[in-house]
Order: structure tokens, then sequence, then C-alpha cells
């Protein structure tokens, strides 16, 4: 997820919490975050947010999603997803090879008993 991304959620965040007259612990609270993980979001310093959490967040602050991300069309959204798999991808590719020989096998038989359920 870009910086620049992370820093536009997190600034509007901000903005509607505060036109909400809602304090980091009330909005906190509201979607079981910690006032300090709010702020976290808020300043830009956590780099994913999940689509359920930014729909919390947002139900809780009264806007829509596309409030908070300032997604313009579908297209926008659809880049953004293809992006964040992008990024598991390479997140399960890095912990595959991480893992024992043993492992790697056992994993490979998982994903082909997964692909003969589809």
């Amino acid at each position: 997820m870009s910086e620049q991304f992370c820093t536009r959620v997190g600034n509007n965040i901000k903005k509607y919490r505060k036109e909400a007259d809602l304090t980091l612990k009330q909005l906190g609270e509201r979607v079981s975050l910690s006032e300090a993980t709010i702020q976290k979001y808020e300043n830009g310093n956590i780099k994913t947010i999940d689509t359920e959490l930014l729909k919390k967040i947002s139900d809780a602050l009264g806007v829509e999603p596309n409030d908070l991300t300032e997604w313009g069309s579908k297209e926008e959204y659809r880049a953004y997803r293809e992006a964040k798999d992008g990024e598991d991808e390479a997140n399960i590719i890095k912990m595959y090879s991480q893992l024992t020989r043993k492992h790697k096998k056992a994993v490979r038989n998982l994903l082909k008993n997964l692909l003969e359920c589809q």
C-alpha cells in the first residue's frame, strides 16, 4: 500500500473524527482498537488497512468508505486490490522460502488439494 494512500486515509479519518466530535479513545472504542492504534492510522504510520476495518471506521464516523479513501472510481479500487494482492503474494513467497523442505512439500500438497476442491 502506498505511503501517499495511507497518509490520505489517515488524514481523512482524523478530519471526519473531529467533525463527529469524537476523541481518539471514543473512535477506538467504537471499532475495537486502542487510542494509540487510531492515532497511528491517522498519522499514516500503519501501512496496511483491511477493507473490513475501513468499513468499520467509516460506519463509526458516519461516512462512506470512499470518503476516507477518496477513490474516485472502481478502477482506482481495483488497482488498490491488485497492489494489495501482490503484497500478499510476495509475503507468502517469503514465508514459503523460510520453510524446511518437508514443510514446503506439505504446503504444495495442501495447495494441490485446495485447487482440486475449487
